[in-house]
């Protein structure tokens, strides 16, 4: 389970776990004031960061099956973490961030139907790109409300950018080898940067969110359109009840969930956790997918819209003047959630524990 260790002793899903653990705190520390979101803010970055150390470890030690799950996990829960909270603080819309975690939950629910007909996608670099704007683009509008002032924004994210445009070209100087990444950062900053002194922070703020929805939606084209390809060259057979059930939950619970952020009172942890845990079950059911070993359409169907239909009644009492209500249907959502997850986790451990 811990994985290859390094010499330190330091294993990449230790480094994931970490991560992980370290997400509940900075989601919290959004609501503990201007020092709170500093706080927040810096494991913010401190996240993402250690995202290249543990992909870094990974590499050089050998994957394991537990960290090829946990991994993309963290980084779903990284921007669930920031942008339902971003919602209720008023931040970011509610519409864009709807249509982000219905791209993901899709995507996952498509996965998953590839992966059961024996058709597998690697990550392409275009969606690996996409979950660096998402990490990336949070914290810079976190970044942007905290110091406020847009000339003073431009200047430090000018000098952001000229100093990994320097690393970049050092790098390339030593290596002879060009890194697309760093390179992609430079002209994603330049871009915001000018973005910045032409217009502000509020103009920056909804250009970097446009972009995030933009090329999280880009990044789907290949599951879309290759999937498709490839299952009717190979012959298999069309969409299942299992299927349907994946692709309705995934259309049905990010609308509903950012509702309860957006209409009712509730605390956000609720809708949150919610997220969160219907994010994480997709990893799973991708890896028990590959096994052949995933949740039956009634299994999945019943724990997915079970929960949307909770989170639904809750929404609709909300809006009929009654939050008591709404608070015992949300949460019996997150209950269904909850508990369906555990077990569906729990059912599936010996695949991603067996070889760490």
């Amino acid at each position: 389970m811990a994985g290859r260790r390094t010499r330190s002793g330091v294993t990449a899903n230790q480094v994931t776990a970490v991560r992980i653990a370290a997400m509940p705190g900075m989601a919290w520390l959004l609501y503990q004031g201007e020092a709170g979101q500093w706080a927040a803010l810096a494991i913010a970055v401190a996240v993402a960061l250690t995202d290249t150390l543990d992909g870094y470890l990974a590499r050089k030690h050998g994957p394991t099956v537990l960290g090829s799950l946990l991994d993309p996990i963290a980084d779903k829960l990284f921007i669930v973490a920031l942008f339902v909270p971003f919602v209720h603080l008023g931040y970011f819309p509610f519409v864009p961030v709807a249509l982000i975690f219905l791209r993901e939950l899709l995507v996952t629910a498509l996965r998953t139907a590839y992966e059961r007909r024996g058709v597998r996608f690697r990550t392409s670099y275009l969606a690996k790109v996409k979950t660096w704007v998402q990490m990336q683009g949070a914290i810079t509008v976190l970044a942007f409300r905290l110091i406020g002032d847009s000339r003073a924004t431009a200047w430090v994210l000018a000098a952001f950018t000229v100093a990994v445009a320097a690393g970049a070209a050092f790098a390339w100087a030593r290596e002879r080898r060009l890194r697309r990444g760093p390179w992609i950062m430079v002209g994603a900053c330049a871009a915001v940067d000018a973005t910045l002194w032409l217009g502000g922070v509020d103009v920056a703020s909804s250009a970097i969110v446009v972009a995030i929805v933009a090329l999280t939606w880009l990044s789907a084209v290949d599951y879309f359109t290759a999937g498709v390809r490839e299952l009717a060259a190979r012959g298999r057979p069309g969409w299942s009840p299992a299927d349907a059930a994946r692709v309705a939950g995934a259309i049905a619970l990010p609308g509903l969930v950012i509702a309860v952020v957006v209409v009712t009172r509730l605390p956000v942890w609720i809708p949150v956790a919610i997220l969160a845990f219907e994010l994480a079950l997709g990893g799973l059911d991708n890896l028990l997918a590959h096994h052949r070993a995933a949740a039956g359409a009634l299994e999945w169907g019943l724990r997915t819209l079970g929960t949307a239909a909770l989170v639904a009644a809750g929404v609709i009492a909300s809006r009929a003047g009654a939050p008591g209500w709404a608070l015992w249907l949300v949460s019996a959502g997150l209950a269904v959630s909850v508990i369906g997850g555990v077990r569906e986790f729990r059912r599936g451990s010996h695949y991603y524990l067996a070889q760490g």
